[in-house]
């Protein structure tokens, strides 16, 4: 799998718990960071990404709290899916940039790698 670094957003909008990404500072890994932001925007005006763009980023990333974000479609809706949990319909924000409809998810990639690794970011909103 693909390894993507994760960024824990906490935001005081927040609707659904994901009780099981909580870290306390004393177990947080070196590479993740938790910040705390206002919300996630949806952009008015989706980039027009095609399945073609999409399936470049399509797969299962390993984040590095363990768990494992896939990005897949049905038809030509995207979505993203952390481990277990319910997936979120996205939509591309800008041509590396992802966001779920719902405001719980943003995904920024970095470009690949040589050998076609992929590193990022990705933010969940939080229960606080």
């Amino acid at each position: 799998m693909k390894p993507l670094r994760l960024i824990l957003a906490c935001s005081a909008l927040s609707l659904m718990p994901l009780t099981s990404l909580a870290q306390t500072a004393s177990n947080v890994a070196p590479d993740v960071n938790t910040v705390t932001v206002s919300g996630i925007g949806v952009p008015r005006h989706p980039y027009p990404m095609g399945p073609d763009e999409f399936y470049k980023f399509k797969g299962s990333y390993d984040l590095a709290n363990g768990q494992t974000l896939s990005l897949f479609n049905r038809g030509r809706v995207m979505f993203a899916k952390i481990g277990g949990q319910a997936r979120h319909s996205i939509v591309a924000a800008s041509p590396d940039t992802f966001v779920a409809k719902d405001h719980m998810m943003k995904i920024r990639f970095d470009p690949a790698h040589e050998d076609g690794d992929r590193t990022g970011e990705l933010f969940l909103v939080a229960e606080r």
